[in-house]
């Protein structure tokens, strides 16, 4: 009888105390009552939610696992499940956490968004497989596949048909998704980005393809005085926010880094609209330097957009507006003065976006391609913090080898047949050369490896000539693959910025192509501002040429291994500081001649 009620007293002092905010004390408790009580599903489920509150969520997964197996009931047990799979995903311990969410999904199986959020884990870890048979028994329980539901469904399988670069499989699976929902921005924004990949995409098809998904993002007409009150002082200290879901280690987040943290706080406060889920050191990094942070996931573009007035933000720079979680889509509810679209691949196709930042090698004067923006050309439009060089200069892999490497570190999406039939006559045309592949997990199953060596094998490369690699190396890890890296082949006409600059920093030497529009000219833009215009090929002869007469080269192979990284290091690519002037310049003269415009 004293023990139950010791039991007793225990559960009223833990229950208190979790309902009174105190987790850390009613631990204690919780586990001297999971010990006497092994069985109790209750006991078991207070004590997983209690670890949770406390940041303890791996410790917590048996315990709420056994309270489900005793049958336990609550409706927000599926929510704390959720939360461990986060937890794990944020270690990195991906299989785990997709473990998670199979359980839930298997007592939920006509959830959509949980059907998605684990098909988007097996894609990310490179099991498209998986993902494939997950999304096709999803879409099967939908009876003639319409609605919001089946269309989140077929945008989701439009994307694994995307990461594997299988683009007419993705393009047909997102025309689905919009037969079923026309009004669905997530797809809308998966086509811009899928058509940044099509290798025979003219520029006026791109421009009316971005111009016609813009309506999809269209608001009521914000009143004309919106701004009337504002100070139109010329000279103020200006207000900028910037919006993205990338404040964090993202290749967007590092590219704004240099800028944000040279930042004149004399000039312009800043203040950050994060849409970014998970915080990572990144993060921390960004908050360092913010006049105002403001967490807007899981809020609607309404809501956010009312949260940007609030803040009276004089210029408000959307970054990457096409990918992840970005929201283009916000510039139409005009929630600055001035709108500037930054790190984005093509025009936003919106009216309401003012301005689009380049440079004159992104978009030369007598570029084809379209903007509904106007474009302002900063001396130098990429930015990166410095990496470290290699401690010492290894001779290039060639030489202990005796066979030449050649690697690609881009999407699989971005390896279309243009690309591989040039790559093909390199590799025949060099003698016992191979070919390294690896971008994050995207290998790690047959998917994406076997439509590449397909198209290879037609051009009679064999597969012993091909290497796939995965693995979510740390990027210590990811950048040490250049040291078995002779000559970096870039892609086209989607090319690779951050894969250019970390081959240079490596020492390797990128031979891109120039094409006819702002994505096919990245790479090209970094390797003129690093001093290398020789490497940016005008035609597709020229860059065989190049990177065969690089691989029949050793010794000049060897010297740029020595020489790229300290030109890297010291190229405008690299000054921060300098770069912070010039971006600050172009938001002081956007607000100049809105003043100007608007006395």
């Amino acid at each position: 009888m004293a023990r139950q009620a010791q039991l007793e007293s225990w559960w009223r002092q833990a229950s208190d105390l979790l309902a009174s905010g105190s987790p850390v004390r009613a631990l204690p408790l919780l586990k001297k009552l999971a010990a006497a009580m092994p069985n109790d599903p209750a006991v078991h489920y207070n004590l997983g939610a209690c670890l949770i509150e406390i940041g303890r969520p791996g410790e917590a997964y048996p315990h709420l696992k056994h309270a489900l197996t005793k049958g336990y009931a609550d409706s927000a047990i599926d929510s704390l499940f959720a939360r461990v799979a986060a937890w794990f995903y944020s270690l990195r311990r991906f299989d785990e956490a997709i473990g998670v969410l199979r359980d839930v999904l298997s007592r939920h199986p006509d959830n959509t968004q949980l059907s998605i959020r684990l098909g988007d884990l097996l894609r990310e870890v490179g099991r498209f497989g998986e993902a494939f048979v997950l999304f096709d028994r999803s879409l099967a329980r939908r009876i003639g596949l319409a609605g919001r539901d089946s269309a989140y469904l077929l945008n989701a399988l439009g994307a694994t048909h995307q990461n594997i670069g299988a683009l007419a499989e993705a393009r047909d699976a997102y025309g689905r998704a919009l037969a079923a929902d026309p009004s669905l921005i997530v797809t809308h924004k998966s086509i811009r980005n899928l058509l940044l990949n099509m290798p025979r995409l003219g520029s006026e098809e791109l421009f009316a393809s971005y111009c016609d998904s813009a309506r999809s993002f269209r608001q009521s007409a914000a009143p004309r005085d919106r701004f009337a009150m504002i100070d139109r002082t010329p000279g103020r200290r200006l207000r900028i926010g910037y919006v993205s879901s990338d404040f964090r280690m993202h290749v967007v987040g590092l590219n704004l880094l240099p800028l944000v943290e040279n930042h004149d706080r004399d000039a312009v406060d800043i203040f950050f609209y994060s849409d970014a889920g998970e915080e990572d050191q990144v993060t921390q990094r960004f908050k360092a330097v913010a006049a105002g942070w403001r967490p807007v996931a899981g809020l609607d573009d309404a809501s956010v957009a009312r949260a940007i007035l609030t803040d009276s933000i004089d210029v408000a720079v959307f970054l990457a507006g096409t990918f992840d979680a970005n929201r283009v889509c916000l510039a139409a509810y005009r929630v600055a003065p001035v709108q500037v679209s930054f790190h984005d691949c093509a025009t936003s196709g919106l009216d309401e976006m003012d301005y689009f930042l380049s440079d004159h090698l992104l978009t030369p004067q007598n570029t084809s391609e379209r903007f509904t923006e106007e474009i302002y050309c900063l001396p130098v439009f990429y930015q990166y913090l410095r990496l470290d060089a290699p401690k010492r200069s290894a001779p290039p892999p060639v030489m202990k080898a005796g066979s030449i490497t050649f690697a690609s570190f881009n999407k699989p999406e971005k390896i279309n047949d243009r690309v591989i039939a040039l790559w093909a006559r390199i590799l025949s045309a060099v003698p016992g050369s191979r070919l390294l592949m690896k971008y994050f997990d995207f290998y790690r199953g047959p998917e994406a490896q076997t439509r590449i060596a397909a198209l290879f094998a037609e051009r009679n490369i064999g597969r012993d000539r091909l290497e796939f690699r995965s693995g979510h190396d740390a990027r210590g890890n990811h950048l040490a693959l250049y040291d078995h890296v002779d000559v970096a082949l870039d892609t086209f006409p989607f090319t690779g910025a951050t894969t250019t600059f970390e081959a240079l920093n490596a020492g390797v030497p990128v031979v891109s192509l120039w094409g006819d529009r702002y994505v096919a000219r990245y790479a090209g833009a970094i390797l003129c501002h690093a001093g290398f215009p020789e490497f940016a090929c005008v035609d597709e002869e020229i860059y065989f040429e190049t990177a065969c007469a690089l691989a029949n080269d050793p010794a000049r192979l060897s010297e740029l291994r020595s020489i790229l990284p300290e030109r890297i290091a010291s190229s405008p690519l690299c000054d921060g500081s300098a770069y912070a002037r010039s971006v600050e310049a172009a938001y002081r003269e956007m607000w100049v001649r809105f003043c100007a415009a608007e006395s």
